[in-house]
């Protein structure tokens, strides 16, 4: 009976955590009205998780149950989502000197390898008029493209020289992204302009209906998968670990079989971010990952990663520490790191495969001083870039790898006395 009664797209204040506009009521499709005001959801699903279906509420208040009556009436055709046009993605594609996440990146990766990721993700720049943004910092565009190739929205995020997403301040409301098709409104506005044919049916309709990085999922077919929820973390996954497809859910709640359809038959390694207990739940969001991932394992072959569970503090997890700071924690901190000259090494004593762990090798150099230099190789003999692989090989060995150099070629070290 349940599908008499759908969630609207309005959102109110919880009346649970107090969140604000965070709670979707169900309504009675029959009559239009809400079923009751505690009869919903929380869009803040880690930090409230607040969920009473109209099933439970009947369970309590079996005097509510409506009578049976049957549904006469035509049922109206499922309209196709609207995509939106190419026309509005490709004047994106350029002002890279002003975008503000690409600057953000520049001091941390170099410039060719940025060039490549966002030239595979397409990402995009954006006058949007708001008021946090300035002519030499502007928004950027993370376009959701689907596995067919169809546009289905474009977020727009402003990013500070931490590469920390900018807070937007509209009206009452503080938000943390924007989306292309409000600024194609705003632009319409300014202008005096009707807006496009297309926009009323789009703005009726559902529009992160996919993956974002879906598109490259075809492209990098022999890659695993690695899926986030943000954008920015996919971004910054693909910069440091080129040997998986990055795509993100956007939500924690998001990671639906709908969307994970396009990674059927694939090895899928999910990052969810940190979050605090659920106070309703007792859940983590590595918990809420886990069972869905057990839920989904007929698609494909789901490992839930504990890199962020295991190495962050209660307040980093307080913060909803995520993926990207985690990566961007370690780069900083590498960055200082002095690297390794060829003739501080005395002698060569032997390496060790791992081929449980991807084939890696790792070989054994001791210095004049006395310390062990280990530094650690793909199967390829390759420098080893960090992964779920050396995560794996970490947690065998106890050993620890950071980023340094050898003569200024990068590549992954243990060291130790």
């Amino acid at each position: 009976m349940d599908h008499r009664y759908q969630l609207q797209k309005k959102t109110i204040n919880c009346h649970v955590c107090g969140g604000k506009k965070s709670l979707k009521l169900y309504i009675d499709t029959a009559t239009g009205l809400p079923l009751d005001e505690t009869v919903g959801r929380c869009q803040r699903e880690n930090k409230c998780g607040y969920h009473l279906k109209p099933r439970e509420y009947f369970a309590q208040h079996p005097d509510s149950r409506p009578a049976f009556t049957p549904n006469i009436a035509p049922i109206a055709p499922e309209k196709c989502p609207v995509d939106l046009p190419g026309s509005i993605l490709t004047p994106t594609l350029s002002n890279y000197a002003r975008n503000s996440f690409v600057k953000a990146l520049l001091p941390l990766y170099p410039a060719e390898r940025i060039e490549k990721v966002v030239g595979d993700y397409l990402i995009g720049t954006t006058a949007a008029g708001l008021a946090e943004e300035a002519p030499d910092n502007l928004p950027a565009v993370f376009w959701f493209i689907n596995a067919a190739g169809a546009i289905r929205a474009g977020q727009v995020k402003i990013f500070n020289e931490a590469c920390k997403t900018v807070a937007l301040q509209m009206g009452e409301h503080t938000l943390k992204a924007y989306w292309m098709h409000r600024v194609i409104k705003r632009q319409c506005k300014a202008k005096g302009e009707p807006l496009p044919e297309w926009y009323a049916d789009y703005e009726a309709g559902e529009k992160v209906t996919c993956l974002y990085g879906a598109h490259l999922l075809k492209k990098y077919a022999g890659k695993p998968v690695a899926v986030v929820e943000a954008p920015k973390s996919a971004i910054i996954g693909a910069l440091e670990y080129p040997g998986m497809v990055w795509v993100a859910t956007t939500s924690l709640s998001y990671l639906t079989r709908e969307r994970c359809r396009v990674l059927a038959g694939r090895r899928v390694h999910l990052f969810p971010d940190t979050g605090i207990l659920n106070p309703r739940t007792g859940k983590t969001c590595w918990d809420l990952w886990s069972e869905r991932a057990g839920e989904l394992a007929d698609l494909a072959e789901f490992h839930v990663e504990r890199v962020l569970e295991d190495n962050t503090t209660p307040e980093q997890k307080e913060q909803g520490y995520d993926l990207a700071d985690y990566i961007l924690d370690r780069r900083r901190a590498q960055a200082g790191a002095v690297g390794i000259k060829s003739e501080e090494l005395d002698r060569f004593t032997g390496s060790t495969a791992f081929p449980q762990f991807g084939g890696l090798i790792l070989a054994h150099f001791l210095s004049k001083s006395g310390e062990w230099i280990e530094p650690l190789y793909d199967a390829e003999g390759m420098p080893a870039t960090y992964g779920p692989q050396v995560q794996h090989l970490e947690a065998f060995s106890g050993k620890t790898f950071r980023q340094s150099a050898i003569d200024g070629a990068p590549c992954l070290i243990h060291q130790c006395n």
